[in-house]
C-alpha cells in the first residue's frame, strides 16, 4: 500500500491487534521490501494456509492481543501455537501449563522428537534446510527450538 521501504515510513505501521511499530524497527530483510529475503517471506506467507499449524516464539501474557488475534478460528487458517519460554508458570496441578506442553501431554510416550542445539551455536541456512527436509521426510512428530541462522538470507526459505 506504500511505495517506499518500510524503514522510510514517517508513521508507524499498524498491525492488527499489535502496538504500531516503526518500519525501521523491523528486521533488515523486512524493512527493505526490495531485499530478496522479503520477497521470499511473502512467498512463504502465501503458503501458511496449507500448514497444519504455526509455532511462534511468544506467550499469551507477553503479546495477548496479537496471540488472541492469531488464535481466532477462520476457514483455512491453521492453528497458531505460542510456545514462549518453557518455564512453569502456573500451579503444580498443570492448570497454567503452556499449550505446547499440553499438546505434548496428549502424545503417546516417546513419540515426539525434541530438537534443540542450545544457544551456543547457530546453524547455517544449508544445515537448517537439510534438517527440515529430514524431519519432514521422516514423518516423525517433532518440536524444534532453533536460533536465527548465521546466514542472513535464511529468511528467504523460512
Amino acid at each position: 500500500m506504500v511505495a517506499c521501504k518500510y524503514r522510510d515510513l514517517p508513521e508507524p505501521v499498524k498491525l492488527p491487534s499489535c502496538v504500531p511499530a516503526h518500519g525501521r524497527d523491523f528486521t533488515v530483510p523486512i524493512e527493505d521490501r526490495s531485499h530478496d529475503a522479503y520477497k521470499k517471506l511473502l512467498e512463504n506467507v502465501t503458503r501458511f494456509n496449507s500448514s497444519k499449524g504455526i509455532v511462534v516464539n511468544s506467550f499469551l501474557d507477553s503479546e495477548e492481543g496479537a496471540i488472541e488475534a492469531f488464535q481466532v478460528e477462520e476457514p483455512g487458517k491453521p492453528p497458531v501455537y505460542p510456545i514462549g519460554p518453557l518455564v512453569q508458570t502456573g500451579s503444580s496441578d498443570g492448570s497454567g501449563r503452556p499449550e505446547c506442553l499440553k499438546w505434548l501431554d496428549d502424545q503417546p510416550s516417546g513419540s515426539v522428537l525434541f530438537v534443540s542445539f542450545r544457544s551456543v551455536e547457530t546453524l547455517s541456512y544449508n544445515q537448517i534446510n537439510e534438517l527440515v527436509l529430514g524431519f519432514e521426510m521422516s514423518g516423525q512428530k517433532f518440536m524444534w527450538v532453533v536460533r536465527s541462522p548465521r546466514d542472513p538470507l535464511m529468511l528467504q526459505q523460512f
